[in-house]
């Protein structure tokens, strides 16, 4: 149970993560594993805990807030400079690894191929040796 918990932690924290910073990431995140509905529970486990639901911060705002939040707010304002700050991140180009050939390789008469499988204690490394 224990294992299953540190698992979904673990998920939650990679979803959010952008940086080294995962301790900042923390908090919300449990915030989120506490108030989500569990459908075996048929609770939420803040709801077993504490006796009543937890009030995640889009419940503070009412429904009708978005009459009442003006462009000159400092809420607005501070969502402008939030976004201002965020920056792209940059792609990541997967399979550009460059090829590494041996030069007796082209004059081999046998070689072993490495088998790069989650293997055991006991299994070989390379299968072979193979003619070339």
């Amino acid at each position: 149970m224990v294992e299953r918990f540190h698992r979904s932690l673990k998920a939650a924290l990679k979803a959010r993560l952008l940086g080294p910073g995962w301790m900042d990431e923390l908090p919300i995140v449990l915030l989120g594993i506490r108030s989500t509905w569990k459908e075996d529970l048929d609770a939420a486990p803040a709801l077993l805990t504490y006796g009543t639901n937890l009030r995640i911060p889009g419940d503070f705002f009412p429904s009708n807030s978005a009459e009442r939040i003006s462009p000159g707010s400092t809420f607005v304002r501070d969502l402008q400079e939030n976004f201002r700050k965020l920056s792209p991140l940059s792609p990541v180009h997967h399979g550009t690894t460059k090829k590494y050939l041996p030069r007796d390789l082209m004059s081999a008469e046998q070689v072993y191929v490495r088998h790069d499988a989650h293997r055991g204690p006991l299994v070989r490394p390379y299968d072979g040796p193979f003619k070339v």
